[in-house]
C-alpha cells in the first residue's frame, strides 16, 4: 500500500519511501528502527508510575472522567489510579506526542514525523505491552493525519507550550491542565490565545464523549485567564480537545457558566473519594 493513500488532501508526508509524481515509490535511505529507540524508558516509566502520589493535583481528563462517569465504582476506581498510577505497565501512547506536535507546528499538511514514527513502531520488540502499544499508537497517529481537514480550519498557529507548570486553581481543588500546544490568533487585530490538549482513549469506558471534552476544554480556558498577562487574550474557540480515536474537535463553550459549576462540584467529589480512600486504606 502506498503511503499516500492514507493522507487526505493537503497533507504531504514520506518515510521509508518517497512518492514520485507517478505515485511509484522509490526507495531512500533506510531508517534505522532499533527497538532500544523506543524502549529505553520501559524500566523508568514503570518505576514513575508506581510512586504513590502524597498530595492531591487533579489531572485535568481524569477529573473530566470522573465527572462523566456512570457508576460509583468507576469513580472511586478513577481516584483510585490517580493516587496509585498504574502498576502492571506504563502509560501508553509515549510514542504519539512529539510527532503529533510536529505535524500541528507545521500546519498539519507535512506528515513526514507521524510516518517515520508508524515506520520505528512496526519494528519494536515484541512483547505484549509493546505490540499494544504500537497498535494503538499507530492508529491514533493515523487518525490524526484524517482530522488534518478539520484542523485546517483552526483560526491560529499551534506553537509549542513551554515549560510553564500549568495548574488550574478552582476553590474546591488544583488541577492540572497541561496542553499539548498552544494556539496564537487574531481577531479584528486583537491578539488572542487557546491550548489544544489530545485525547487518546481508545476503550469505551474511558472516553469522555463532547461533554467530557468540553469540560476539559473549558479546563484549559479558565487557566489561560489565570495565567493572562493582557498581551493575549483567552478564547474560547481557540481552547481545544482533540479526541483523536473518535475523529473529533471539541471547543469549549462561548459561555462556560454551567461547566465551571460542573467542575467545582466534581472537585468536590473527588476529594470526597480521596478521603474515602485514606480512610479505607488507613484501615
Amino acid at each position: 500500500m502506498l503511503i499516500s493513500r492514507i493522507l487526505p488532501d493537503g497533507v504531504s508526508g514520506s518515510a521509508g519511501y518517497l512518492l514520485n509524481p507517478g505515485n511509484q515509490p522509490s526507495k531512500i535511505v533506510a531508517i534505522s528502527t532499533k527497538s532500544s529507540v523506543f524502549s529505553g524508558f520501559y524500566e523508568y516509566l514503570l518505576q514513575e508510575n508506581q510512586k504513590p502520589r502524597t498530595t492531591m493535583q487533579i489531572p485535568a481528563n481524569k477529573l473530566a472522567e470522573l465527572i462523566t462517569a456512570k457508576t460509583p465504582e468507576r469513580r472511586e476506581r478513577i481516584v483510585r489510579q490517580v493516587r496509585h498510577g498504574s502498576t502492571d505497565h506504563p502509560n501508553f501512547y509515549q510514542c504519539f506526542h512529539k510527532p503529533a506536535r510536529e505535524f500541528l507546528i507545521g500546519g498539519a499538511r507535512d506528515a513526514t514525523h507521524i510516518l517515520t514514527t508508524i515506520d520505528k513502531l512496526k519494528a519494536r520488540r515484541k512483547t505484549k505491552w509493546f505490540a499494544t502499544d504500537s497498535q494503538i499508537t499507530t492508529e491514533a497517529l493515523r487518525s490524526l493525519v484524517k482530522l488534518a481537514p478539520t484542523l485546517h480550519k483552526v483560526s491560529g498557529s499551534f506553537v509549542r507550550p513551554g515549560s510553564r507548570n500549568a495548574v488550574l486553581h478552582l476553590e474546591h481543588g488544583d488541577i492540572s491542565v497541561p496542553p499539548n500546544l498552544l494556539i496564537h490568533g487574531e481577531r479584528n487585530g486583537r491578539p488572542l490565545i487557546g491550548a489544544l490538549r489530545f485525547y487518546l482513549a481508545k476503550e469505551s469506558s474511558y472516553q469522555i464523549g463532547v461533554r467530557g471534552a468540553e469540560l476539559v476544554a473549558v479546563m484549559e480556558y479558565l487557566w489561560l485567564q489565570q495565567i493572562a498577562t493582557g498581551e493575549r487574550v483567552p478564547d474560547t474557540d481557540l481552547s481545544l480537545v482533540v479526541e483523536c480515536m473518535q475523529g473529533r474537535i471539541t471547543r469549549a463553550p462561548a459561555d462556560p457558566t454551567a461547566h465551571i459549576t460542573v467542575l467545582q462540584h466534581g472537585c468536590r467529589e473527588f476529594a470526597r473519594l480521596w478521603h474515602l480512600l485514606d480512610d479505607k486504606e488507613a484501615a
